[in-house]
């Protein structure tokens, strides 16, 4: 009888220890499970917004006049804020061109400000200039579009603002738009060349 007893007494606490083990481990499985991990879509934000980041601070210490100028650059979801000083209104539209045709870039703000470094009077006689100068290499590249066999035909706008000029277009091919960016590129006076308006008709 008492041999009895004491089995049915091993048999019931080895029970409820299996009981609480498993309790314990399905504990932890749920906490494991409920755990915030990071999304995958939050982590190629992140990557992306700083490759943008790098790719425009590179481009614009390689560009003259850029160099030595004071830009802060935030990236947050592909929109991009430049802030600080440049030295010319050509410097910058030199540096918003570079944003807005950098790959992922979804807008561009512009915060930057103008440091007067000429007096009135000089800073009037370099606008008239660079306005002459900006007339010219417009006419000048609508005259290289319209004089090419394979571009006569593209209705391309034309705009230029402090040397920097911005191509819109909406062309049938991949080569058409190369066309059009070296023969822009070919003419003289042009210090950049904003593309990012090209693209591809909706047929493709």
């Amino acid at each position: 009888m008492t041999l009895t007893l004491n089995c049915t007494r091993s048999i019931r606490t080895a029970l409820i220890i299996g009981g609480l083990c498993a309790g314990f481990g399905s504990g932890s499985a749920f906490a494991d499970d409920a755990a915030p991990a990071a999304t995958s879509s939050s982590m190629a934000i992140a990557v992306s917004d700083a490759t943008i980041t790098t790719e425009l601070k590179t481009r614009l210490m390689r560009m003259k006049g850029l160099s030595s100028t004071d830009i802060q650059i935030v990236t947050t979801d592909g929109t991009v804020e430049l802030s600080g000083t440049v030295r010319s209104p050509h410097a910058k539209a030199m540096a918003l061109a570079a944003a807005r045709n950098i790959d992922g870039v979804r807008h561009v703000t512009d915060s930057l400000a103008i440091s007067p470094s000429r007096t009135p009077a000089r800073q009037a006689a370099a606008k008239s200039e660079m306005t002459t100068a900006d007339s010219w290499i417009t006419s000048k590249v609508k005259s290289e579009l319209m004089a090419d066999s394979v571009t006569k035909d593209f209705a391309v706008n034309v705009a230029t603002q402090d040397g920097v000029v911005t191509l819109e277009a909406r062309l049938d091919s991949e080569g058409a738009i190369k066309r059009v960016k070296d023969l822009a590129e070919s003419v003289r006076g042009v210090k950049y060349l904003d593309i990012s308006a090209l693209q591809l008709s909706a047929q493709q």
